[in-house]
């Protein structure tokens, strides 16, 4: 019926104190994030993306079920994306906050406010023979222009995707001749934001000139941006571009055939989209 998810969770996974992950950690999760019971975390600021949950059934250990209103094709991007992680229900919240557990290659060691995050290796992960390292420190600058410093001087081995701008690639490169750097897409997206319900943004032909008043070539090739513009903002079937008619823009029964035509006469495509291309040096 397009509303029935079921997945299978992997078997022998366990949460870094030793106990073991399981279907109940899904379902206690999601209806945490999405409100449907009391959680106590300090901000929730993703509850929206979970409107479209009907229910969560725990069918076995291994395996869970989400029913949904309505069908959602984007439902599996945000599940997979970074900010959808399992929380380990076992755990309070308040001790998540201070000393967090996951299920992942490394474990957390310590956090000095502004300063540093230490991990240490996971001797109990999943999959056999890895993680390589023994451990992670992260160092914290919070000044871009100091750790650009640090990095040219050899005191870090690489720095986070995202913080070089393409200018700063360049003088990186310039200054350290051996330094690999890589420019990559990233799902990030430009996008303006407008309140539709408040005058003069009510008027559908404003927002038009809106669409209509943005250089999108100038944007594109900046040196900043260093981005392409989305071909289409609607998957290529029926109801796809969200949780129905209501949610998603523009109107699902398009295909993304017709408005990458649109896109291109670059009147109806809102809001205006672009890919960023994010940057890191190592």
């Amino acid at each position: 019926d397009d509303r029935t998810l079921t997945f299978k969770l992997r078997d022998g996974v366990k949460w870094h104190d030793g106990k073991p992950f399981t279907a109940e950690d899904v379902k206690c999760t999601w209806d945490a994030v999405s409100g449907k019971t009391e959680s106590k975390m300090r901000k929730n600021p993703r509850k929206t993306w979970w409107f479209n949950i009907k229910d969560i059934v725990v069918d076995n250990p291994l395996q869970v079920t989400f029913h949904l209103n309505e069908p959602q094709p984007s439902f599996l991007v945000m599940l997979s994306g970074g900010f959808s992680p399992v929380y380990p229900c076992h755990v309070p919240a308040a001790q998540m906050r201070t000393h967090p557990i996951g299920t992942g290659p490394f474990k957390f060691v310590e956090f000095k406010q502004n300063e540093s995050i230490r991990l240490e290796r996971n001797p109990d992960y999943w999959k056999p023979g890895k993680p390589y390292l023994d451990g992670i420190e992260y160092s914290i600058i919070a000044n871009r222009s100091t750790a650009v410093l640090a990095l040219e001087s050899g005191k870090f081995d690489m720095n986070i995707t995202g913080e070089l701008t393409p200018e700063l690639v360049k003088d990186v490169q310039k200054e350290v001749p051996s330094m690999q750097c890589l420019v990559q897409p990233s799902n990030t997206q430009g996008n303006l934001l407008i309140n539709r319900d408040r005058p003069p943004f009510d008027d559908a032909k404003i927002r038009r000139a809106l669409v209509l008043s943005i250089d999108r070539k100038a944007f594109r090739t900046s040196s900043a941006a260093a981005s392409t513009i989305s071909a289409a903002r609607c998957w290529p079937r029926p109801r796809g571009c969200g949780a129905g008619r209501r949610n998603s823009w523009p109107p699902c029964r398009a295909t993304a055939r017709t408005w990458k035509k649109a896109a291109m006469r670059g009147a109806r495509s809102w809001p205006p989209s672009a890919t960023a291309r994010k940057s890191r040096c190592n």
